[in-house]
């Protein structure tokens, strides 16, 4: 899988207003934290399993209680990608 991050962002941004299913791709930015927009936290974890789903790999709890942001995010996606190489 490449390993360019503006591309990963992006999919981890589709897949976050797919699965948040109330916001807009502009109300959203790669910085914000996620926890300030009052999404519930079962939408959450169905985005987290998704985004795992996509990108094939399987990251324990505690690496994902440190993810703040829609950019760390991508930036687990990558560690896990470069992890399988």
């Amino acid at each position: 899988m490449e390993l360019d991050k503006d591309v990963i962002l992006q999919r981890v941004k589709a897949i976050f207003i797919e699965e948040i299913g109330f916001l807009e791709p502009d109300e959203v930015s790669y910085h914000d934290n996620i926890g300030t927009l009052k999404i519930d936290s079962d939408d959450i974890s169905f985005f987290l399993e998704a985004v795992e789903k996509e990108f094939e790999f399987d990251a324990p709890q505690s690496e994902w209680s440190h993810v703040i942001s829609l950019n760390d995010v991508a930036d687990l996606v990558i560690k896990h990608i470069r992890s399988r190489a």
